[in-house]
């Protein structure tokens, strides 16, 4: 024992204090400031941007080696304008793997990020250049392994402009914090964020959970234990409260595979509630096509006395490549309860299909149904999202008014003000309509608003007692 005290531990223990006394040397009197213009020029060559480091550049050589930077500034490309910009960034490298000539990045912090992302009209974009490659190592350089420790992003704000369909969005207070991110090791992930955006009106609290498993080799990654939750305004409605859980997401360059998707979301207002909930048992494809099978939607509405449920079944398919989805075969169970109506519970089945198209911001309904003794076909969409243009064409070939609707008080006015700032088109066509024992053939409803219902907010009804 004593001769391997003797002979291993203590040359050991004394080789260790030597390499420690010469980092602290090397931590305490090596200056990498001086290297700042090599940097700055480094990086102008590589990728035609402006770099300013107004901070020091701090050296660490424990527990791994690394570099803290102070305030940094980059430019867009070939301008100097601000792209991004940090207060603090700090990386790490691990010690042993150098002595085998590989990088492997340990640890990235960093403080009060910025951003600004632009999609242009030619659908490019202004980090195009940071991601095709162009500043890629070259050749006879150390490779890099990723392996790292953990990711820490602190009050970070990103702005993304999108000039193809004319909107902007701004991410504040976002936090990230990972945990360790290497080729087939499940890592946690914790992210928060607040999302705004003026068309559509937004302003969300969004937090996302999940366990992330990459292959960097396949260039694929799975996720478990999505947990998604987002509280606040979407799409100009407030009190919104929304949660997503997907227990498993499979993603690869050439396919995306999922289970048991299912969104929840509530809204809740001083007149009413809805509830929705939307179940995809299992999605499958790539980036320019998918499917899903059987898809079930559920809508409950409540709202002053009121109430509307929905069930709603049927096949999807899309593209994310060409930002389209598609619901070929709907069939959706619809019951209305309401005290204003002379007969209650209305139930109806209606048969449909829909499409949407996010990339020309259009969607459209085709629906038929049998309700009593009338036959109610037609088509509904939105021929614009931002602002939301509504146009439809309805037909119907009879229609006992009075069999549903109480008899209005010709003293009571008819309260439109909920229809201001409405934009929509369309007609409806009723081939025999009676309504308060009037009876007409072929009548067509048309109605056309470009600021809401005219005239509004009001109209007066007027008719003569039965």
């Amino acid at each position: 024992m004593k001769a391997i005290v003797k002979f291993v531990v203590l040359p050991l223990a004394g080789v260790v204090l030597i390499l420690a006394a010469v980092a602290i040397y090397v931590a305490t009197t090596f200056d990498l400031n001086r290297y700042k213009p090599q940097i700055v020029q480094a990086v102008k060559d590589a990728t035609q941007r402006n770099l300013r480091i107004e901070g020091d550049i701090r050296l660490a050589l424990f527990p791994g080696i690394g570099a803290t930077l102070g305030r940094v500034l980059l430019s867009e490309r070939g301008s100097d304008s601000e792209f991004a910009g940090a207060d603090e960034i700090r990386v790490t490298l691990k010690l042993a793997p150098l002595l085998s000539k590989q990088v492997v990045v340990e640890a990235v912090e960093v403080k009060n990020l910025r951003a600004h992302l632009v999609r242009f009209k030619d659908g490019t974009t202004n980090i195009d250049d940071l991601t095709s490659g162009g500043a890629a190592a070259q050749g006879g350089e150390l490779p890099v392994k990723i392996d790292i420790d953990h990711v820490a992003i602190e009050n970070a704000a990103i702005t993304y402009t999108d000039e193809t369909a004319g909107a902007a969005y701004a991410l504040s207070k976002l936090n990230l914090r990972t945990g360790r991110i290497a080729s087939g090791v499940p890592g946690k992930i914790d992210l928060a964020f607040t999302v705004q955006s003026d068309k559509p009106a937004m302003n969300l609290e969004t937090v996302l959970k999940a366990t992330v498993t990459f292959d960097f080799d396949r260039q694929s990654y799975i996720l478990a234990g999505i947990d998604f939750g987002a509280k606040g305004l979407a799409a100009g409605i407030g009190d919104l409260d929304v949660k997503f859980d997907v227990p498993r997401l499979t993603v690869t360059h050439d396919h995306v595979s999922g289970e048991g998707l299912v969104l929840d979301a509530t809204l809740s207002t001083v007149r009413g509630k809805l509830a929705a909930k939307l179940e995809i048992p299992g999605i499958d494809g790539n980036a320019s096509a998918f499917k899903a099978g059987a898809v079930t939607a559920s809508i409950d509405v409540q709202q002053d006395g009121a109430r509307i449920k929905a069930r709603l079944t049927g096949p999807l398919a899309g593209s994310v490549e060409g930002r389209k989805l598609e619901l070929p075969k709907l069939v959706a169970t619809v019951n209305v309860n309401n005290p204003r109506l002379l007969k209650n519970p209305l139930v109806a089945t209606i048969d449909a299909s829909a499409q949407v198209d996010f990339a020309r911001q259009n969607a459209s309904l085709a629906f038929a149904t049998t309700f009593d003794d009338s036959a109610i076909k037609g088509r509904a969409g939105l021929a614009k999202f931002t602002p939301p243009f509504y146009t439809f064409d309805i037909d119907i070939d009879q229609l006992d008014a009075d069999r549903y609707l109480l008899q209005p008080d010709p003293r009571q006015p008819l309260d439109l003000s909920s229809f201001k700032g409405l934009k929509a088109s369309g007609s409806v066509k009723i081939g025999a309509l009676k309504m308060s024992n009037v009876k007409a053939t072929n009548t067509r409803i048309e109605i056309k608003a470009a600021d809401g219902l005219q005239p509004s907010p009001k109209i007066f009804l007027e008719g003569r007692p039965r």
